[in-house]
């Protein structure tokens, strides 16, 4: 809704608003509200990502494995040597 500095309405807000109710009105009449929607969105996009992320984790330890076999002079040993050093104390 677009005010004036004097606090009033525009001519051209006032007829916005009332076709954007109207608009709103028909949504509603046609389809789930546009929170209902939001929502089912929303969850369907967080249910992805849940799945996504826990898709990895039956692999991990399989990856594992693989580095510290073939990685020989890179991150893997450096980063045991750092984690090793801390369990030991």
């Amino acid at each position: 809704m677009a005010l004036l500095r004097s606090g009033s309405k525009t001519a051209e807000a006032a007829r916005g608003s009332n076709s954007s109710s109207n608009n709103n009105n028909n949504n509603n009449k046609n389809g789930k509200s546009r929170p209902a929607r939001m929502t089912t969105v929303i969850f369907v996009a967080l249910l992805v990502d849940l799945l996504a992320f826990t898709l990895i984790l039956p692999l991990l330890p399989a990856l594992l494995d693989h580095y510290r076999r073939n990685d020989k002079g890179g991150l893997y040993p450096y980063l045991e040597g750092k984690v090793g050093f801390p369990q030991l104390t």
